[in-house]
């Protein structure tokens, strides 16, 4: 990568870091709060009734990407008037898919009581909930165009102002609500309105930044819709299945055990995704870089941004998601309180399959830029299917553990028998040369580290936050020495060293 290319990409990341330990300092904070409030049932039900909210995210129709490449692709090349274009054709469609997520609302309302394990009181809170937060998501499609271009100008870091600003509205308001004595539903209703701020402020900043920016409904092309229908179709499925793989483990366990049963799960995964959320960062960032370096034909740079990528991915990611694999146990005991021994099991599990997808997600994004789709459905597709049949099954024999582990086998298969293997072909790379360059040396440098932590946790009981954080802290920062002495790219740590000199001159 270019010194230009990796600062661009070294600010993007350091910005969505800044997003993302807020929102991880503040949600883990919160949750232990939230659940004393609620209760493990009433706290569940919030669990389920966004889950099942989610899934209007399948309307989609992988729409939301082609945007993001679209916009850097036309900005590449400066065709402002196709921008418009194109974003005017979206629009329309994103507006016919809210009415139609508004209408799916109102067919599961109907039919929640059926399909789920509730009582009369819980069912009338559901629904009450389900019409306001699904009303909340499907109003979101039509502005969601507003964050694409953001990410096509590749400002992440006013994207992540916004994510943190609606981070403390949302969680400030639910926490005056629920210190006022209101239930549930007031904490949906305080919910969508901090969405609803956020929305309209990212509308505001598209559009300066963008001063060009015309949006009308008169503008719709079905030249737009072709062009990237096959594209977009493909990632709308893969987008649908990853949803099955990663949300559908609530809506499982409540159709087959009690609402209370979600509560230890969701917690399990709450700590996945805090740590899956970490290793992200960088991914995101690089495909709207990967779209641009597409367009300039640069397939050099292109090989190049995979090998450096997923190594820092990892090297970023990795450490984490061992720290907290081997302290689950203590972790939860003083994070949640006793009584959720299962939860450290589930996060175990669960922690495996983000592993093994943090070793293909630079790959499969950099070729899904370039506009290679269809393998990866494909096999989404069958870990899907897998990962629903494990769980129906395991469920009724083992409980939520079996939803974790219906979760964590046939992704870590899927993930390291297909999806990494055609990616790094479709990009030109020797699978053997991404393993050996990408892979063994963050993965290597892990395993003293790791070990030495494991022994430290089964000698000493690790029985207060400080304990068990300053255990993780340690095992991790020796790790990212050891990876910036060895496994980092040069070019990586080159950029740090400019960014460490503007620190440095800035304070001066």
């Amino acid at each position: 990568m270019t010194q230009r290319l990796g600062q661009v990409i070294l600010r993007n990341t350091a910005w969505n870091y800044v997003a993302t330990f807020v929102s991880l300092g503040l949600g883990l904070l919160f949750i232990p709060v939230f659940v004393r409030y609620l209760g493990d049932a009433q706290y569940g039900l919030w669990v389920l009734v966004n889950a099942i909210a989610g899934y209007a995210g399948l309307l989609d129709l992988g729409l939301a990407t082609a945007v993001v490449k679209s916009v850097a692709e036309y900005r590449a090349h400066g065709a402002r008037d196709q921008m418009n274009e194109f974003l005017s054709t979206l629009c329309a469609l994103y507006l016919g898919l809210c009415v139609i997520a508004l209408a799916g609302t109102a067919v599961v309302i109907i039919g929640f009581g059926r399909l789920f394990t509730v009582s009369p009181e819980q069912l009338a809170v559901a629904r009450t909930l389900l019409a306001i937060v699904g009303s909340g998501v499907a109003l979101s499609f039509p502005v969601s165009l507003s964050g694409g271009i953001l990410a096509g100008y590749q400002r992440y870091d006013v994207l992540n102002w916004l994510a943190i600003g609606n981070l403390v509205l949302g969680m400030g308001s639910i926490l005056i609500v629920l210190w006022a004595g209101y239930g549930i539903v007031a904490v949906a209703v305080a919910h969508v309105g901090a969405m609803a701020v956020t929305h309209a402020i990212r509308i505001y900043a598209a559009f300066r930044i963008h001063p060009g920016l015309s949006i009308h409904l008169g503008r719709f092309r079905f030249a737009h819709v072709r062009r990237i229908r096959s594209y977009s179709l493909f990632l709308s499925l893969q987008a649908g299945l990853a949803q099955l793989v990663l949300k559908t483990d609530e809506i499982v366990i409540g159709m087959f055990l009690p609402v209370a049963a979600i509560t230890p799960y969701a917690v399990g995964m709450k700590l996945n995704n805090a740590v899956r959320t970490l290793g992200q960062q960088l991914v995101s960032t690089l495909f709207p870089v990967a779209a641009q370096l597409h367009g300039e034909r640069d397939n050099a740079r292109l090989s190049r941004l995979v090998i450096d990528g997923t190594r820092m991915t990892l090297g970023i990611g990795l450490p984490t998601a061992l720290s907290v694999l081997v302290l689950a146990d203590p972790l939860l005991r003083v994070w949640m309180g006793p009584g959720y021994e299962t939860a450290a099991v589930v996060t175990g599990l669960l922690l495996v399959h983000t592993m093994g997808a943090m070793v293909i997600w630079v790959p499969v994004t950099v070729a899904q830029a370039i506009g290679t789709v269809k393998i990866f459905t494909l096999a989404t597709s069958v870990e899907a299917a897998l990962n629903l049949c494990l769980s129906v099954v395991l469920v009724r024999s083992i409980g939520v553990v079996g939803v974790a582990l219906g979760t964590a086998l046939p992704g870590v298969a899927a993930m390291l028998l297909i999806q990494a293997p055609r990616a790094c072909r479709a990009l030109g790379i020797s699978w053997g040369h991404f393993v050996r360059v990408a892979l063994l040396p963050p993965f290597a440098l892990a395993v003293p580290v790791f070990v030495g932590l494991y022994f430290v946790n089964h000698l000493i009981r690790l029985d207060s936050v400080p304990e068990v954080v300053g255990a993780g802290a340690v095992s991790v920062g020796l790790y990212w020495a050891l990876f910036l002495a060895w496994g980092a790219p040069r070019s990586v740590v080159e950029n740090y060293r400019v960014a460490l000199g503007w620190l440095r001159r800035a304070r001066a």
